[in-house]
């Protein structure tokens, strides 16, 4: 009997790769363009899909699929409406990377506030000697931390900066009254936000709402001497605006590690910019954090290709009608 076949297009940790081999024949095939995805979907009974845009074309050439499993948390990416029409479950991994992300968003904020990066250009480039001060920085307290979105990534960021007696603000689409008691966060309406925060931490999925959210009017509102952080989703900030307003000092700095086009190319002007610091997409790139998303991307699919419903599922529709 002939085993089922996954493609895989994203790094997957080797204790999952090693359990998926012994219910099917996989192939591992990243950065794919349409046309090359077009060809690999057309026998493949199930997908463990990294960011590649999983569109109507694709899943109406996959005529043996049966399941696209996000490796991640957002499902943009994907079009749901069309695999619920085709009777194809998507699955994502919910609530493994939290914990990863919201450390990368305090690292984003302790390397702006120390000067971390410049401190280890100014010993790298031989400048640490007397006539040479270092670079000072600035302390996180009384600091305010405007954070966009509280959700489960939200809400990890802030406890983790309430050690550093920060001053909490967020905006979201509902209040969460019972997170703002526990943590001093106080709630304020979009633009007051940016208003007040010294940091920003953008925290919120991509929606129709939420993309391009931030562009050339809202860096208006925001401190010159104010830090951006995004590791939400490249396309909730207009980039041509940010460069332009990290350009012309409009804020004070940037903190990427997702970006409207990823892998962000090579010529993109903001590379050239010595206000930013930008991370290859790794907001959920721990070993544990893969581990755990590994395992729970191809156990749904494991289930799906015995018969059973999966565990993540997305498009519920498919079994409650």
């Amino acid at each position: 009997m002939m085993k089922p076949k996954v493609l895989i297009t994203c790094m997957m940790a080797p204790e999952a790769l090693k359990k998926i081999k012994l219910f099917a024949e996989i192939k591992i095939k990243s950065s794919l363009s349409k046309k090359q995805l077009l060809k690999e979907v057309k026998d493949i009974d199930a997908v463990i899909l990294g960011t590649d845009n999983f569109d109507r074309e694709l899943i109406n050439s996959a005529t043996r699929l049966k399941i696209i499993a996000r490796f991640g948390v957002g499902y943009n990416n994907v079009d749901i409406k069309s695999s619920t029409r085709k009777k194809i479950f998507v699955t994502y991994t919910p609530n493994v990377l939290s914990d990863a992300v919201a450390d990368l968003t305090v690292g984003f904020i302790l390397a702006f506030s120390r000067k971390i990066i410049q401190a280890n250009d100014h010993i790298k480039t031989g400048n640490w000697n007397e006539n040479a001060p270092f670079p000072l920085g600035s302390d996180l307290k009384n600091k305010t931390l405007g954070i966009i979105g509280l959700g489960r990534i939200g809400i990890k960021v802030a406890e983790r900066v309430c050690a550093f007696n920060m001053r909490l603000i967020y905006f979201s689409r509902t209040r969460k009254n019972r997170i703002e008691e526990k943590y001093g966060i106080k709630f304020r309406t979009f633009k007051n936000l940016l208003k007040e925060s010294d940091y920003i931490s953008i925290n919120v999925p991509l929606t129709k709402e939420t993309e391009r959210m931030i562009g050339k009017e809202e860096f208006k509102f925001m401190k010159k001497t104010a830090f951006l952080i995004n590791t939400a989703r490249g396309d909730v900030i207009d980039q041509q605006s940010l460069h332009q307003a990290l350009r012309n000092k409009r804020i004070a700095g940037a903190g990427l590690d997702v970006f409207q086009q990823e892998p962000i190319p090579l010529n993109d002007p903001i590379l050239k910019l010595q206000n930013v610091i930008l991370t290859p997409h790794i907001g959920s790139g721990t070993v544990e954090t893969r581990l755990s998303m590994s395992l729970m991307a191809v156990n749904d699919v494991i289930r799906v290709l015995e018969g059973k419903r999966p565990i993540h599922l997305i498009n519920k529709d498919l079994v409650e009608n």
